[in-house]
């Protein structure tokens, strides 16, 4: 079996559709965070200016503690923009590993490390459950994204010994 040529196109549109809004997403996200950060660090200047001209114990301690507020608060900015950095999906991995699937479909089948993962795919790829002489004959009705492989009908010749040969 294998995909259909304008299913697997189809396919890889949509995931670079998804990877680009995920990718605009990110990117928004990360400005908003960088804002963020620049806004506490000029809070934070502030504040510490406050300091130099305070006299009073109580006032300067009150600052203080607004000060390590703004610092714990980027810290943790600064971490969400490493973890996002971290999170960044490798578009190349992606499309090399549907690539490989798109034209290994048995791979992602028939895998028996995960047998109710493999008959849930396996399912997919028929319109109607197929009986067993549909399967051999190669005439079950399978889903407008797969067919079956051009050399199926070779393979089942290739079964029996050519004439001549012993």
């Amino acid at each position: 079996m294998k995909f259909e040529p304008d299913y697997a196109e189809k396919l890889m549109q949509a995931v670079m559709r998804e990877w680009e809004k995920r990718q605009k997403s990110t990117v928004t996200d990360t400005t908003v965070i960088q804002k963020k950060i620049a806004d506490l660090e000029s809070s934070a200047r502030l504040i510490a200016d406050k300091i130099r001209i305070l006299s009073s114990e109580t006032a300067i301690r009150y600052m203080e503690e607004d000060l390590a507020k703004i610092e714990t608060e980027m810290l943790e900015l600064q971490a969400q923009l490493v973890k996002k950095d971290e999170n960044t999906i490798n578009l190349e991995e992606v499309t090399g590993t549907i690539k490989y699937f798109l034209e290994h479909l048995e791979d992602l089948l028939l895998d028996q490390s995960k047998p109710e993962k493999s008959a849930t795919l396996f399912s997919l790829i028929f319109q109607m459950a197929p009986t067993y002489a549909e399967l051999v004959s190669g005439t079950p009705k399978l889903a407008p994204f797969v067919a079956l492989k051009d050399d199926y009908a070779v393979s089942e010749n290739l079964i029996v010994t050519p004439e001549g040969i012993p």
